[in-house]
């Protein structure tokens, strides 16, 4: 058996609008600093009003997210397994009591 990877040290690199762009983990003791780490890279992307529409894992799988055009929620969700996740045709809406609102 290999032995067990644990994250020691994590760092998030932001873009200019402060989207949460890189999450870096060193492994096994490493650090940004030192030689030797095994390093793993979570990318994220956004659309143009910040939803995320993407995130790419290490061993270049990836999710996706698409959004209803009406923009009250997520239209189809694709996990890293590249199975479609079933639309929702609703949102919650917290400030009203987290009612149902139809997604038209």
């Amino acid at each position: 058996m290999g032995s067990k990877l644990e994250i020691m040290s994590k760092a998030n690199a932001y873009d200019a609008l402060n989207r949460l762009e890189t999450e870096t983990a060193y492994l096994n003791g490493g650090s940004p600093d030192t030689n030797g780490a095994t390093v793993v890279v979570n990318r994220h992307e956004y659309d143009a009003i910040d939803r995320q529409t993407k995130l790419t894992f290490p061993d270049g799988l990836f999710e996706t997210w698409d959004y209803a055009v009406c923009g009250c929620g997520t239209a189809t969700h694709t996990d890293r397994g590249g199975i479609g996740v079933s639309p929702s045709q609703y949102t919650l809406r917290p400030r009203e009591g987290c009612e149902l609102q139809l997604c038209r």
